[in-house]
């Protein structure tokens, strides 16, 4: 009985080492996140290029939110769907609405940075890489770690890093199949590895 076991093992790990895993094949939603992190990584990730929108004070002393070149910047890629879009305005909605509430005491208390002086979370996003969770680490390597897909919608968990210090962050990437094309519709950064 032991010997039909251990044949049994050592038959499956010859199997697995000739075994090519070059073959196994990406689905679609995997190839759009890691070609959009491949992207993000090399030519946009700490390269001074609009990440997120920017905080101006308006001629009426109030800090709003200018979304007019990050947008620019979102259209330029065509890895975001429209829900993606309606997400971050319904965030950005949020932010202004907690920044209209910084008085100019606070101002001239504290001439930092405008997301500093929200009470709550609803401006955050400014204040980290949001598709990463960094603030500046290095960051160049990309995994998918899992992926979840039915015929209109996928999640896809992936994890960046450093080809050094190993994983930083796992990205939890929703996407919808608008018009037969896979596009991403959220991002969510988690710090924990997946089970």
């Amino acid at each position: 009985m032991k010997m039909k076991c251990l044949i049994r093992i050592l038959l499956s790990l010859t199997l697995l080492s000739s075994f090519d895993f070059s073959q196994i094949k990406l689905n679609e939603p995997e190839k759009v996140v890691l070609s959009f992190y491949k992207w993000y990584l090399k030519d946009v990730y700490l390269k001074n290029i609009i990440e997120a929108p920017v905080v101006k004070l308006t001629k009426d002393g109030i800090y709003q939110i200018d979304t007019t070149d990050y947008i620019k910047f979102l259209n330029q890629s065509d890895y975001f769907s429209i829900q993606f879009y309606k997400s971050e305005i319904a965030m950005f909605i949020a932010c202004n609405k907690k920044l209209r509430d910084i008085n100019s005491k606070q101002k001239e208390d504290a001439p930092c940075f405008p997301a500093n002086l929200v009470e709550g979370h609803e401006c955050d996003f400014l204040c980290y890489m949001a598709w990463t969770g960094g603030q500046g680490e290095s960051l160049n390597t990309v995994g998918i770690v899992k992926s979840e897909v039915t015929a209109d919608s996928a999640k896809v968990i992936t994890v960046l890093g450093d080809s050094i210090s190993g994983p930083y962050s796992y990205p939890i990437v929703s996407l919808m199949n608008e018009h037969n094309k896979w596009k991403i519709s959220r991002i969510e950064v988690s710090y924990e590895k997946p089970n």
